[in-house]
């Protein structure tokens, strides 16, 4: 008669393999869309926040802020003309109306493209960026090229 050790044999590990192989190959699939639907959920979440803290800034200070130093206006405080402080004082009691500039989710980018102009209109960036920004209307969506869509081929700069 021969004894057997405790511990599990070649073929048996192997056929362990296999169906462990087997089940990622299955499973896999199905999460390979989920990192960039998280992506373009996020940055309309951080477009939603930019355009509402827009509209406050707006309402303090009877437009918006200016095309050059919109991230600036935008995270630190300002006074009723759009100059920007980092510290609050009389003459700076606006803002800040975000705690920092949010990254655009789908290039780790968190730059601003402004424009100056009622005629500015949205023009596809060469290589994707962060954010463009018209400065007359208060418009901002993702610095992204037409090329860049989500799940359901609508381009990701028309969010």
């Amino acid at each position: 008669m021969q004894r057997r050790s405790g511990g599990f044999s070649l073929i048996e590990i192997l056929i362990v393999v296999i169906i462990m192989a087997i089940i990622a190959a299955i499973v896999l699939p199905q999460y390979h869309g989920i990192t960039a639907q998280a992506g373009q959920s996020t940055l309309k979440e951080n477009l939603a926040i930019i355009r509402a803290q827009l509209q406050m800034y707006r309402n303090q200070h009877e437009g918006f802020p200016h095309a050059n130093s919109f991230a600036a206006e935008m995270t630190y405080f300002t006074d009723i003309s759009g100059n920007w402080s980092e510290t609050r004082d009389g003459e700076h009691a606006y803002g800040p109306y975000l705690e920092r500039m949010p990254m655009n989710t789908l290039t780790s980018n968190r730059g601003v493209r402004g424009v100056t102009g009622a005629a500015s209109t949205f023009s596809p960036p060469a290589v994707n960026a962060g954010w463009w920004y018209n400065e007359s209307t208060g418009e901002i969506r993702p610095d992204l090229a037409d090329t860049v869509v989500d799940d359901t081929g609508t381009r990701c700069n028309q969010y």
